[in-house]
């Protein structure tokens, strides 16, 4: 490999998690890597002069950076990889808590000062918090970037940090907790209790996991309501303190941004410290011994369904990232009519709205189909939600969510016809992802927090290339039906129970049942489907016990 490629290799995996040493296809290259084209000297140097990866003792701020003058909006993502995997033992919530309170007001501006300054503008300025970072997130009209670019450097370098604000952001985070996930969003709940069950499985069912450390992914970015109603200020200047440390910084800027604003964002940062300590590590957390199933009985008017297992070597920098990605849209992307379990549950069977699979973290971003970015994390897990379906059809529902995976871990993609038009479908469907400028540069800071060897397109470009078997093979190598966590939010929780460990047939419920015979036959095949689950690894538990401490 010539020198230039060493560069780029080195620079396109700073700071990037393990890649796994996992069997591929022999014939194959390991490292996607090694398909990039050969850089000459002169695109090296374009490669470093326009700041995309500039790291190193005369520029030890990450930051990637793509100006374009005929664009009239300036964006600008700064990520502090940092997040509530960084929560001290008893203050889990404080990442978010301390984000969120940065957010309100800044030294200058109060709360209503600060809102009334964007709002003239029509610009945007966003916190998220997520288990691995911490992201701001802003655009504005490039007639305004002088100013904006004060004040986005104020809310992260000199947040207020009000009591008064404090109080009430706190207790809006412990009311999150306690009404809104609890109660008032069934959907967050099965998501949420998931996690909690994949990374902190012995607080449910202790005989089923191995004794290990609580892993620092256990607790929701939202924390415990006793970790919540243990946090001060003092926790969260403290928090605030240690977290803007410039080796832990990615600062990404875009559009109509002037050289300026780029300088002085640039400037600002590399001015600050580095990280003091090393982060807690964040190992794949350990599986059940088999199948443990997780009741959450509350009242509700349908039963949502949430199926999972730790992925431990799957990173984006993976040989198998880009035929997972393409597995993942072929059996359930999320709220896509082209995948099988929407087609299989919602369509041709009616049980619910919507049925998809994942093979890392998701989170919807705002209203759209698509996901958050730079919200990356350091272990991985696939998930299945299956949104929720009515009480009488849920033992047949959760029967046919763990046989279909069954199905498709075993037998993978069945069909030459069905593939070659999901891999058709995402050339179009990624790119429309990536449309907005804002959004393409939160694409181009995860490729630099997460090692991803290859652009957007380079990973439209190696799907393009895969075959069916090359897929199947790398779904074989990854995904697999034993050893589950599921998690089941429904009411009457004791009688399903019940039914589950009676190994209860329950035939589903159609308004018009279908005159075709094979999906009848398949029917019957689902409901004789042996779930697997033993009664001592079924526990039910009360929205009341969860996100406790």
């Amino acid at each position: 490999m010539s020198s230039p490629r060493l560069a780029l290799a080195a620079a396109l995996l700073s700071g990037a998690a393990c890649v796994s040493t996992q069997q591929v296809d022999p014939e194959r290259s390991p490292d996607p890597r090694d398909d990039l084209p050969e850089l000459d000297g002169a695109a090296a140097a374009a490669m470093g002069a326009n700041g995309r990866e500039r790291r190193g003792a005369e520029h030890p701020l990450a930051t990637v950076i793509h100006v374009d003058e005929a664009d009239p909006i300036a964006n600008v993502r700064l990520v502090l990889q940092t997040g509530s995997a960084d929560d001290p033992a008893g203050k889990e919530g404080l990442a978010a808590l301390s984000a969120k309170l940065a957010r309100q007001a800044t030294e200058k501006l109060s709360a209503t000062d600060l809102a009334d300054t964007l709002y003239p503008w029509a610009a945007e300025l966003e916190v998220q918090v997520d288990k691995d970072t911490i992201a701001y997130i802003g655009r504005v009209h490039r007639d305004h970037a002088a100013a904006f670019t004060e004040l986005f450097l104020d809310v992260v370098l000199h947040p207020r940090l009000d009591a008064k604000d404090f109080a009430r952001v706190k207790g809006e985070q412990r009311t999150f907790l306690e009404t809104t996930l609890r109660v008032g969003d069934d959907e967050a709940l099965q998501r949420e209790a998931l996690e909690a069950l994949l990374y902190d499985g012995r607080a449910f069912a202790p005989a089923a996991f191995p004794s290990t450390a609580r892993h620092p992914y256990a607790h929701t970015p939202a924390g415990t309501v006793a970790g919540v109603d243990a946090i001060t200020l003092d926790d969260v200047r403290a928090f605030l303190g240690a977290a803007r440390a410039r080796d832990r910084l990615v600062l990404g800027v875009s559009g109509a941004a002037p050289a300026t604003m780029v300088a002085r964002l640039t400037g600002a940062l590399e001015a600050l410290p580095f990280a003091s300590g090393e982060r807690a590590a964040a190992p794949a957390p350990a599986a059940p011994d088999q199948h443990v199933l997780v009741l959450v009985d509350k009242p509700a008017a349908g039963t949502a369904i949430s199926v999972g297992f730790a992925l431990a070597d799957l990173t984006r920098a993976h040989p198998d990232y880009a035929a997972l990605k393409l597995a993942e849209t072929w059996f359930g992307e999320h709220r896509n009519l082209i995948g099988h379990l929407f087609d299989s549950m919602r369509e041709r069977r009616g049980l619910n709205y919507g049925d998809y699979a994942y093979i890392e973290h998701f989170a919807q971003e705002g209203w759209s189909t698509y996901e958050r970015l730079n919200i990356p994390r350091r272990t991985q897990y696939f998930s299945m939600w299956i949104r929720p379906v009515e009480h009488k059809n849920r033992l047949f529902a959760l029967r046919q969510t763990l046989w279909e995976l069954d199905r498709f871990a075993r037998e993978g993609i069945p069909d030459d016809e069905s593939f070659a038009r999901v891999r058709s479908f995402v050339q179009g469907y990624w790119q429309q992802k990536e449309q907005t400028p804002l959004r393409q540069l939160g694409y181009q800071v995860d490729q630099h927090l997460t090692g991803q060897p290859f652009d957007r397109d380079g990973l439209r470009q190696r799907v393009r290339a895969l075959t069916r078997a090359e897929v199947n093979a790398a779904i074989k190598r990854h995904l697999r039906a034993d050893r589950l966590s599921l998690v089941v939010v429904t009411e009457g929780a004791a009688a399903l129970a019940a039914d589950i460990a009676a190994d209860k047939r329950a035939p589903i419920g159609y308004l018009a049942p279908p005159t075709n015979q094979a999906q009848l036959d398949e029917d019957a095949r689902i409901d004789a489907f042996n779930l697997g689950l033993r009664a001592d690894r079924v526990v039910i538990v009360t929205p009341d016990t969860l996100f406790a401490r």
